[in-house]
Order: structure tokens, then sequence, then C-alpha cells
């Protein structure tokens, strides 16, 4: 699910709309991994758009089986959470620049992932809508749209929501555009994609040692990701890949070789100062080394993951993180998507298994 909002109005942001929106179906149907997808969207409008031209984003992907939520939030106003009772659960917000600001190699691409029950839905909406002026002349803001959704939080309800906005507005002019979406988290239904019998893989081993210097202009995930993909077994599967080998790999690098403690996210202000650090010691960093090796055993069609860093070691918390924190559910994540998960040598190699 792609929301974007390109700055001015008119005929001049329609000219990043098409290539965006061309970009994003292809990949879509190709099984294309939200991070991937981000990376792409920014190449492309970078290049293109000029210099006072951006586009805000939100990209969200939901498992077939609607409980895992993996979201990409540059610029946009925060996504809501809320539980079939209107109850808000969490406010998605942006962690990222907006598309077509950054070049390639200042782009960061990092997802975040959770696990949605059931019965919530995710409202997801541009800033024309806290912004929509109403007759008496007053802007709407965030808390009266979450009241509104605390009010109609039913599916049913969303021309309710749509109709209390159009009476807020009255006869005033709209000065911005308006897109508000309301996704279930629930199964999609959809049938499963069954392999074609050509897609038969060969076993292999995948194996790269990063030195310093990958580690501070690279991301590697990526670039692993993309190899890996030329094996048509493994397509359908590059979301989950990337989501354990980007666990993996950042727990390596930033708790292994760059000493970052995970607790500074407990506040939005710890949040921004974690990734200042990450990128200050990023760049300091003269030694270290994070390898990584897949084994896929094509009899079994099981992957086996193997990440070792030669940091000072870690202690891997793996209790279930509280709703409210920011930070842990990663850990988490690697325990619900893996068959086997254990650490070895004081925290400085994870492996796991994955059944595809």
């Amino acid at each position: 699910m792609l929301m974007a909002d390109f700055t001015g109005h008119g005929l001049a942001p329609a000219t990043g709309a098409l290539p965006l929106s061309q970009a994003f179906f292809a990949m879509s149907d190709r099984g294309v991994s939200v991070a991937e997808m981000v990376t792409e969207f920014n190449f492309r409008l970078n290049r293109l758009l000029p210099a006072d031209m951006f586009c805000a984003c939100f990209l969200l992907e939901l498992s077939a089986n609607g409980e895992r939520v993996t979201y990409w939030n540059g610029g946009m106003p925060p996504a809501l959470q809320f539980d079939h009772k209107g109850k808000i659960l969490q406010r998605l917000n942006a962690q990222h620049m907006a598309l077509g600001v950054l070049d390639e190699n200042d782009f960061d691409s990092r997802v975040t992932t959770f696990r949605a029950s059931p019965d919530s839905s995710i409202a997801l909406y541009t800033d024309g809508v806290i912004e929509l002026l109403g007759h008496k002349l007053e802007f709407l803001g965030s808390d009266a749209l979450e009241s509104l959704l605390q009010r109609f939080p039913k599916p049913e309800d969303f021309p309710e929501v749509v109709g209390e906005l159009e009476h807020f507005r009255g006869e005033q002019p709209l000065h911005d555009d308006l897109s508000l979406a309301i996704l279930q988290c629930c199964a999609t239904g959809l049938d499963e994609v069954k392999p074609a019998i050509e897609e038969i893989s060969l076993p292999f081993v995948f194996e790269s040692r990063l030195e310093v210097s990958y580690l501070q202009r690279l991301e590697p995930v990526g670039y692993i990701l993309n190899a890996l993909s030329q094996l048509p077994r493994l397509r359908s599967h590059r979301t989950t890949i990337y989501l354990l080998l980007a666990e993996a790999y950042n727990n390596a690098l930033e708790h292994g070789l760059l000493k970052l403690d995970s607790g500074l996210k407990r506040s939005p202000e710890g949040f921004a100062q974690y990734y200042q650090l990450r990128s200050e010691r990023l760049a300091e960093l003269e030694s270290g080394t994070v390898s990584i090796r897949i084994d896929y055993d094509a009899d079994t069609e099981v992957l086996e993951f193997t990440v070792t860093d030669n940091g000072a070691g870690w202690e891997a918390a793996l209790s279930a993180p509280q709703s409210e924190q920011s930070f842990g559910r990663g850990l988490e994540l690697l325990k619900q998507l893996t068959r086997e998960l254990y650490w070895e040598d004081g925290g400085r190699q994870v492996i796991f298994t994955y059944q595809l």
C-alpha cells in the first residue's frame, strides 16, 4: 500500500506521480521488498524532481495472514493503528526524509516491522486532512481525526468518517489535496504462489566478509538480496529474507561493533540520538568486520544464516517487547519467523534457519 504526497499543486507535482506509480505497480507485482522499493523510488525522484520539490511517502506491506506489518514513513503524518473499539494502539511516525531529497549514498531504506492484532486497522492520510480548514475557520487537527476514528472504528463506518470531514469543511474551499485510507489487518485470502516446475534451485553457499570500508559506504543487505533473488525459488520470499538479514546485520553492526544501546529509543529524542550516534560512530570506526554466510539445502528447502562480527560481544534480550517500546521488535520477529535461533561466542555470532 502506497500513499504519497508531492510538494506543490497542479501540474508540476504530477510529473513525479507517473514514474512513481509505474515503479510501485511493477515492483509490487515482482514481490520486491519495501526497502528495495523506496530505494528505487528515491533514486528516480532524486534525479527527476527539481531541487525545491520532494515527495512525502508512506509505503506499507501487510503479510498474507494479516498479522505482520512492514512500513517505511518518509515525511508523512503518523499513520494510526487502532482496534475495533477505536482505541489508538500506536502512531507510525515518520523516521526518514521524504523521497527525492537525499542522494543514494545518504538515503536510509531501513524499515520498521511489527505484529498487528487481527482486529486492528491502520489509517493513512496526508497532511491535507489534519490541516483541513472548517467552516468556522479552524483547522481539523490530529486530535479531531483520532476522535473520528474512535467514533467510527468499523470498516463499514468509513463513509461516516468522510461525511464528518465534509460537514466540518462546510462551504470552505479546499486548500490542499485530501487522501485518507484505512487498511484492515486481516488475512488477504490470496492463494499461495506455487513455484513452477522449472523453479528448482541447486544447493548453494553464499559468503561475504565486510570490512570497515564497505560497512561505511554500503547497505550490504540490499546487494545480497539482489544476488539471492536471481534464484527463482527464493523470489517470493524476498521480504522475509530481507527482514531476517537486515535485523541480524544491524544487530552485529550497531551493538557488536558500534556498541549502541537500544534503550536510547525509549523516547523520540532518544530515537534521534541513537541514529545520530550510529552515524558518528560508523564514520569514526577504524576496525571491525561483519561476515554473512547463507547455506541453502535444496532438498529440505531450508536456508541457514550465520552472521558474525568481531566486536566486544553483546547480550540479546529475547523477551517479548512491550507494545509501547520502539525497540526490541526485531529480535521478537527473528524468533517468530525462524525455526532455530541461537547466539554463540558472547553474542558475536547469530545462527538461524528459515524454511521456504
